[in-house]
């Protein structure tokens, strides 16, 4: 597969870097670790604070109890759609119900540049992570079987993704199968974390509501992104605004989206965190590891050698 020619990217704080597109960035810059400042907001919670995180029942999809038919006889209902297998209808963004991204509060957040060279064109892998408020995320979930779980992130080749709130505390969300459905609760403020737990460094692609979180215009794997370092952790707070300030992300109505704003909603309440190995890198050490050792050959030579010093001839 083409492997893509080295580019200058971006470093957040001192373990991350995002790309632009090179040109006058081919000089790598270095960062210092920094602290976030906020600055008034102007919906939702009031600067510096965030809303109170309410987490779903443990038994509870969409408001109703589930229940067991041997200690009651009243069937569980919930809202479902009348017709699940039928195409979605456009409407209009002011009056979809359930949660989006706002553009929140600056806060302060620098960056430099840095180089990476992708391994490949396409992604090592992919993770998805829906998001929503408790009764649609419940609605969500509950239409592909999921059921109430402590959700703590998406583990991928040795890289975590999860969404935090200002605590540090992993939203709760549900599992259903290979997806996950995250609560939030509008005026909330969220992070997306990314986490390595593997001696190799990753490129990561990052969308929220189908827009690049670098450059806010609609996301493709071919953007560049954050650079994640050999057991390094990268945390993504919000929309970039420049080299040192970040809209952060806020949970709020469709129609007050950034994504709305920009003109297309079609996307929101999802976020995905595309992951590029870097070109010779070993991403799995124990798999390759194993390829070595099957490989590995009892006799690679029929004669003994000679020593180094040999006392006849």
């Amino acid at each position: 597969m083409k492997s893509i020619a080295p580019v200058a990217l971006l470093a957040l704080s001192s373990l991350a870097a995002c790309a632009s597109g090179g040109g006058p960035y081919a000089r790598p810059l270095y960062v210092t670790q920094t602290t976030s400042s906020v600055a008034p907001y102007a919906h939702g919670a009031p600067a510096g604070e965030a809303s109170p995180v309410r987490a779903a029942p443990p038994a509870t999809f969409g408001g109703a109890v589930l229940t067991s038919e041997s200690t009651t006889a009243r069937s569980v209902e919930y809202d479902a759609p009348a017709r699940p297998d039928a195409a979605p209808v456009d409407v209009a963004p002011e009056a979809r119900p359930g949660l989006a991204t706002e553009w929140g509060e600056t806060r302060y957040s620098s960056m430099s540049y840095a180089p990476f060279v992708r391994g490949a064109a396409t992604p090592i892998d992919v993770a998805t992570i829906h998001y929503n408020d408790a009764q649609l995320a419940a609605m969500q979930a509950m239409q592909h079987g999921g059921r109430p779980t402590r959700w703590v992130g998406v583990r991928h080749d040795g890289v975590r993704v999860s969404l935090r709130d200002d605590g540090g505390e992993a939203l709760p969300g549900y599992y259903a199968g290979d997806t996950v459905y995250v609560l939030g609760n509008a005026g909330q403020h969220y992070t997306i974390v990314i986490e390595n737990t593997t001696p190799a460094r990753f490129e990561t692609v990052v969308s929220v509501d189908g827009l690049d979180v670098i450059n806010g215009r609609p996301a493709s794997m071919g953007q560049r992104g954050y650079i994640l370092q050999p057991y390094g952790r990268v945390e993504v707070e919000g929309f970039r605004q420049s080299r040192d300030t970040v809209a952060s992300f806020r949970f709020g109505s469709v129609g007050d989206s950034y994504a709305a704003q920009q003109g297309d909603a079609r996307n929101v309440g999802v976020i995905g965190v595309a992951l590029f190995a870097e070109r010779g890198a070993v991403v799995d050490l124990e798999q390759n590891e194993v390829e070595l050792r099957e490989r590995a050959n009892p006799f690679p030579n029929g004669f003994a050698p000679p020593p180094p010093r040999r006392a006849y001839y």
